[in-house]
């Protein structure tokens, strides 16, 4: 690395000379020089550059250590390509293992193990362009975190998607129940320990007056402000109220309990103002691992619960927010409980007020489901009328029952056989 470019020929020269005394050859097929830039182009500087007779490639990207750097020294492109190596780590996993047979937790446990510390690698590098950072960095106060700007960040979109999948809801559905069930946290908070741990070893050499490169590295961000320093240092003022400075103890495992309480303040609220998750707001009472996602044993009762909970179906309440009748109540009413040619007559009257086809209806009174629900135990049947929350409580039961409410509402379309 080099300020300019005749310092940066000096030392090609010079690793050209040490190559030739010690008998060593160098690799210019995966030897290339980069001029870093705003503007994110090949400048003229960078095709100047010769090893010997040999001239040296200029590239606006190169891959070092399993990290991508470009000319404007964004990580951006790295983070999407960890992200991609993160998913076919996944999908290996999935192939491997059939995870309708296993416990949710085990899976949470195997991502952690197996797809996590590929989607993070050199987390403590380019961390600090991550939209959590961005996000702590901008607003005046953690408070000021937004959930969809998180979720759009590639390593949790990675993570939403891999948590979408394993409960079985639809890929477009609001984020914050899937969190709040699953009670996990994106996943850059999850590993500000091994972050702030690395950042606690360099603190640690700067005041052993180290001389090492990524030492001075580290007092070259600190003494002219740079990206990365920035962001540390706002994640750290965040969590401890404090200024950054070698000085003050780096506790990484405090840092992160801060941020995860921090980011469940921004869930409750959020989840709170979304009109979307009325229905999920009267059964999620705080965030953490719900019942149903780590003991249900059977695959098809945990996804009917889940789609059920997260309003994550195809019911009228739902389906009607993009019909063309969105803006009348016709659009969400119930099939079963409303005859829809008369219902459009009526929809012209200023007090017409038809059955909404929503969770609390299926639930309780819809008269299509009356067998099944006679079926439930008086306790359930009760509680189901007097405290929803604490009927979603008998996972095995009602998971059961709302696997044979959507098998009733959309039955599956049989396939034709073909004819010979």
């Amino acid at each position: 690395m080099a300020l300019n470019a005749s310092t940066l020929q000096k030392l090609i020269n010079v690793l050209l000379r040490y190559c030739t005394e010690w008998g060593l050859s160098v690799n210019i097929d995966k030897t290339a020089v980069m001029v870093f830039n705003r503007a994110g182009r090949l400048l003229k500087e960078s095709w100047q550059f010769n090893y010997g007779d040999t001239p040296v490639p200029s590239t606006k990207e190169y891959c070092y250590l399993g990290i991508t750097y470009t000319l404007t020294g964004s990580f951006t492109l790295a983070q999407k390509q960890l992200k991609q190596k993160g998913m076919r780590a996944y999908f290996s996993l999935k192939r491997s293992i059939d995870f309708r047979a296993m416990k949710k937790p085990v899976i949470f446990k195997l991502f952690d193990a197996l797809v996590l510390p590929v989607s993070t690698y050199g987390c403590q590098i380019w961390a600090s362009e991550s939209a959590l950072f961005k996000e702590l960095s901008t607003k005046p106060s953690p408070a000021g975190m937004r959930l969809t700007t998180l979720a759009r960040d590639p390593t949790e979109s990675l993570h939403l998607s891999f948590l979408k999948w394993t409960l079985g809801v639809g890929k477009r559905m609001s984020n914050a129940p899937i969190w709040g069930d699953c009670g996990r946290v994106p996943l850059l908070i999850s590993v500000l320990k091994q972050i702030f741990g690395y950042v606690k070893r360099l603190s640690q050499l700067n005041k052993q007056n180290c001389q090492s490169l990524v030492t001075l590295a580290y007092r070259e961000q600190r003494l002219l402000n740079l990206k990365w320093f920035r962001g540390i240092s706002r994640i750290f003022q965040v969590a401890t109220k404090k200024e950054f400075d070698d000085s003050v103890v780096i506790a990484p495992n405090a840092i992160r309990l801060v941020l995860n309480n921090h980011f469940t303040d921004v869930w409750e609220s959020e989840r709170k103002l979304n009109r979307k998750l009325n229905f999920y707001n009267i059964v999620k009472e705080e965030f953490g691992l719900e019942d149903y996602v780590s003991n249900l044993p059977k695959h098809k009762d945990l996804v009917s619960m889940a789609r059920m909970r997260t309003s994550s179906h195809k019911l009228k309440i739902e389906t009607g927010r993009y019909s063309v009748n969105r803006a009348k109540p016709i659009g969400r009413a119930c099939p079963s409980c409303t005859d829809i040619n008369t219902a459009e007559l009526l929809s012209e009257l200023p007090y017409f007020d038809p059955i909404i086809e929503d969770e609390l209806h299926i639930l309780r009174t819809c008269p299509a489901f009356h067998c099944l629900r006679s079926s439930l135990s008086e306790d359930l049947k009760s509680q189901l009328f007097s405290d929803v929350a604490a009927a979603f409580k008998h996972t095995a039961e009602l998971g059961r029952f709302l696997r044979k409410v959507f098998n009733k509402r959309f039955p599956e379309k049989k396939s034709k056989e073909r004819i010979k």
